[in-house]
Formats: structure tokens, C-alpha cells, sequence
């Protein structure tokens, strides 16, 4: 929420990946209040707040209130969240700004049907209270991905489950699309974030492969931890025949 001649310069802030993987993670990590569901309340919690030039928060405040099990549930979504902060003239500024999560029993219902599940799941071993997240230089050990059956190598699932989109096919693109995300305790992925892109469709591609890796979180000092991770695939000129996608470390496809 920006004023004046500024707002008219300005860019304003954005969660890590947009509205659409705000939307994602929604769905993904959303526990509806069991006295919200039995009582079938639903509405909007608004949230106000400054997004500060590092990209951290402050004075979050509730805009519009859904009642208070509906509320906590937004704050605890919204402290999960990371941002990038407006800029202006090409220089990060401290900007306000609302976002807003919709409740509903129905679709609620819906989500967890489609996700398989109603609460998610529980982090396999002790997990730290901390929302810090961690590098992979900080972690004693880094998230680990398993690939969907029957393939045990995520080079595999890879090699057999990449489409090249047609677009990016007609126009010639190849390359390798980068995506940054965080690894929950409890092994879900959330702020997944594209670093390089190629474009075509190819973002979207990776995306959806990405999204059908089953990940056990990092951990640090024996407990599991909110982490940072890298996954990188590798989209082959279609001009070529030949298809070379090498696992890295740090779980990166090339």
C-alpha cells in the first residue's frame, strides 16, 4: 500500500514466487481450526505490515478480522513467508502493504481432497522452533529428495518425466531453469522462488516436477530445520538428440 507520486515509481513488494506460489503454499500448508470448521465460519483475514528494504517485516497488524482462530491461522501462514522487498528507482524501500487469505469450509474441503491429506504432515524427527532458515552451509545436513516411484534417482525421474514444452521448442529455447525454495521441517517445500529462467514454458515445466519430489527436511544440531535449496534442471537444445541431465550436489538437476 504506497501513496502519492511514489506509488506511481515504485514496485511494490512480493512473496517469494508471487501470488501464485502464495496460493500454492496456501493450499499446501493450511489447517483449518477445528471450531472454525464445525461452526462453518469462514471470511477474510487481512493482514497489514511493512515490508522493510531487506526483506524482512514489521508491525503486523489484523486489517480485517475472520475471528480469532481464523486470524491466528493467517499470522502463523504469514510468519512462514518470505519477501522481496519494493524498490524504487532501482533501490530497496521500506513499503506497506496487505495481503489476504481466504477461508472457506467448502474449499477447504476441496484442498484437502486434491492434496491427499488434511493436516500436514509431522516432521519425522524433532524439529526446531525457529523460523530461521538455514543455508546449506549452515546445515549439518543438507534436504534430501526422493523421487516419485518407481524411479529411485531423481536423474531418472527426471530423464523420463521432463517435457519440453512446445513453445520453447518452436522458438529454439534451452537452457537450465534454477528454482530457490525452502524445505519445511516437515519435508513440504514453501517460497519456492525462480532464480533463472528460460521462459517458453519451461518455468512451468520445472515447477511440476519439482512439485512431485518428496523431500526429508535439513537438519542442524540434530533437529530438522527450515532450509534453502537449490534444484536446477537442464532443458536440451530440441535442435540436438542427445539428452545429458547429471545430478550435482545440493540436489541440483543439470
Amino acid at each position: 500500500m504506497t501513496h502519492g507520486l511514489m506509488a506511481q515509481k515504485m514496485t511494490p513488494p512480493e512473496c517469494y514466487g508471487g501470488m501464485r506460489e502464495f496460493r500454492h503454499f496456501f493450499e499446501q500448508a493450511v489447517v483449518y481450526p477445528e471450531s472454525s470448521l464445525a461452526n462453518d465460519e469462514k471470511g477474510q483475514v487481512v493482514l497489514f505490515f511493512i515490508v522493510n528494504a531487506d526483506g524482512t517485516t514489521r508491525n503486523l497488524k489484523i486489517w480485517q478480522s475472520a475471528g480469532k482462530a481464523l486470524d491466528d491461522e493467517a499470522i502463523r501462514l504469514f510468519r512462514m513467508l518470505l519477501w522481496i522487498p519494493a524498490t524504487y528507482d532501482d533501490q530497496n524501500k521500506a513499503s506497506e502493504h496487505l495481503l489476504t487469505f481466504h477461508f472457506s469450509p467448502r474449499k477447504y474441503r476441496a484442498i484437502c481432497k486434491r492434496r491427499g491429506f488434511d493436516v500436514p504432515p509431522s516432521p519425522i524427527q524433532p524439529a526446531a522452533s525457529s523460523l530461521q532458515v538455514y543455508t546449506t552451509k549452515e546445515t549439518d545436513q543438507l534436504p534430501q529428495g526422493t523421487p516419485p516411484r518407481p524411479f529411485k534417482s531423481l536423474q531418472n525421474y527426471v530423464a523420463a518425466n521432463l517435457e519440453h514444452p512446445h513453445a520453447a521448442k518452436v522458438h529454439g529455447l534451452h537452457g537450465s531453469v534454477e528454482l530457490w525454495f525452502v524445505v519445511e521441517p516437515n519435508g513440504q517445500i514453501s517460497n519456492v522462488r525462480i532464480i533463472r529462467s528460460i521462459g517458453g514454458g519451461c518455468n512451468e515445466e520445472a515447477l511440476r516436477l519439482l512439485r512431485r519430489i518428496q523431500w526429508q527436511a535439513g537438519t542442524k544440531d540434530g533437529k530438522a530445520v527450515r532450509s534453502e535449496m537449490i534444484l536446477t534442471i537442464y532443458f536440451p537444445d530440441p535442435n540436438k538428440h542427445t539428452v545429458n541431465n547429471i545430478p550435482t550436489s545440493g540436489g541440483s538437476i543439470r
